[in-house]
């Protein structure tokens, strides 16, 4: 699996859900391209919410895990080094970040 294949987020997903006919397996396929595995759907249907198992199942299966659900408006320091490091100084809008890393990246 390749990151980029995931379309969807644990809310989008869990919106899918409630409102068609697919189980959260099939919706899981579906935006990952990945076949649910033991226990990963009971583990979806019996989070405190299918967002949150839906989420759990994405970071066990690719290794990224979140701090926390939340956004906060605090800043935080990026740090560049190599080709295109120079749109990096100062302070930036997220999006901004974004626009340089894809820059640099060519």
């Amino acid at each position: 699996m390749k990151q980029k294949d995931v379309e969807a987020t644990g809310a989008a997903m869990q919106e899918q859900v409630l409102l068609g006919d697919k189980t959260p397996a099939e919706v899981f396929e579906e935006h990952t391209g990945m076949t649910m595995i033991d226990g990963e759907q009971t583990t979806v249907e019996e989070a405190e919410t299918l967002e949150s198992g839906f989420n759990h199942v994405l970071s066990e299966r690719t290794g990224i895990d979140w701090t926390s659900n939340d956004h906060t408006a605090l800043d935080i320091t990026v740090y560049a080094e190599g080709p295109g490091e120079e749109a990096f100084s100062g302070n930036l809008q997220n999006t901004e970040v974004f626009d340089a890393m894809q820059q640099a990246m060519k």
